[in-house]
C-alpha cells in the first residue's frame, strides 16, 4: 500500500479500534469453514491487528462482493469500531471506488 492509499485508508478508519475488532472477529468465525485466502488474511489481522491488515481484509471482501458496498460485512465491522460516522464512511469509499482509488 503506497503512503497516499495508506492516508486514505486511514482517514476512513479513524479512531478503529482494532484490538475490538479482533475480539469480535476471533468469535465470529469459530467453526466455520472459509477460504484458505480468507483464513490466511484473518490469521494476520489476529497477530497483529493494525490499519494495513485491516485493509487486506476489506479489499479481500469488496473483491468478492463485487465493490457491492451494501455487502461489504468487514467495511461494516471496521467502520462501525471507528470515529468515522457509518454513512460518511461508505460516501467517502463509494467516492474512492468510483474515481479509481
Amino acid at each position: 500500500m503506497n503512503f497516499f492509499e495508506k492516508r486514505k485508508w486511514a482517514k476512513l478508519l479513524r479512531g478503529c479500534r482494532y484490538d475490538f475488532v479482533a475480539e469480535k472477529l476471533g468469535t465470529s468465525f469459530d467453526g466455520t469453514i472459509i477460504p484458505k485466502e480468507l483464513s490466511t488474511l484473518l490469521d494476520t489481522y489476529m497477530e497483529k491487528p493494525c490499519l494495513e491488515t485491516a485493509v487486506q481484509l476489506i479489499k479481500y471482501d469488496l473483491d468478492n462482493q463485487k465493490e457491492d458496498i451494501d455487502n461489504a460485512k468487514f467495511l461494516k465491522l471496521f467502520v462501525s469500531a471507528s470515529d468515522l460516522g457509518r454513512e460518511e464512511a461508505y460516501a467517502y469509499l463509494m467516492n474512492k471506488i468510483l474515481k479509481g482509488c
